[in-house]
């Protein structure tokens, strides 16, 4: 009996299946109407204390929130490649700041009640610092790998070049912790309120 290859539109749709239901599983939404990249969960944090640059001090049972990235911006805008010229680059963070400025507005209006900070894992950690977040490792826990796997997935899916020079050396995605306090995105990203 023949494999079933699936066709990159099949792939595709049913890649956004499964992420929708789990985005809803875990209650993440997006930012509102004008958010373009990001989409936030609310939570207790549980893990153990994260010592920040700036000096704050997450510990657990604080409330967090954790920042996703939104398929549909990659579903819709990336193309094979895009991430590694500057047109596309630029557009993503053009869309990440506007959104990173939303959440900022949102927070000093305390729609999301006192957030001690703010933190999401990504393979995009190099980015990040220059964006003001700080890089942590992770552990190499089952839910890290299995975070590992899930981001790989999205990424192939998405075109993102970053996964073709992992498989190609192979290694898998290097997923990072990012971090920013809610004192240091309102002064990174609350200027323009």
């Amino acid at each position: 009996m023949g494999s079933f290859i699936f066709s990159k539109a099949v792939k595709t749709a049913l890649v956004s299946i499964v992420h929708s239901i789990y985005m809803f599983i875990i209650g993440a939404r997006p930012l509102g109407k004008n958010s373009k990249i990001i989409c936030v969960e609310l939570q207790r944090y549980t893990g153990r204390a994260v010592k920040l640059v700036d000096g704050d001090e997450v510990e657990p049972d604080d409330q967090v929130m954790k920042l996703h990235f939104d398929h549909g911006w990659f579903k819709d805008k990336l193309r094979p490649g895009s991430l590694q010229n500057v047109s596309g680059q630029l557009e993503f963070l053009h869309d990440f700041k506007s959104d990173m400025q939303l959440l900022a507005t949102q927070v000093k209006n305390g729609r999301y009640g006192r957030v001690r900070a703010f933190y999401g894992w990504t393979f995009l950690h190099k980015p990040a610092t220059r964006l003001g977040f700080q890089v942590l490792e992770l552990p190499n826990t089952l839910r890290i790998r299995l975070a590992r796997w899930y981001i790989g997935v999205l990424v192939s899916t998405y075109h993102v070049q970053e996964n073709k020079r992992n498989r190609a050396a192979g290694r898998s995605i290097e997923i990072k912790a990012v971090w920013l306090s809610r004192d240091g995105l309102l002064k990174l990203y609350g200027s323009k309120l």
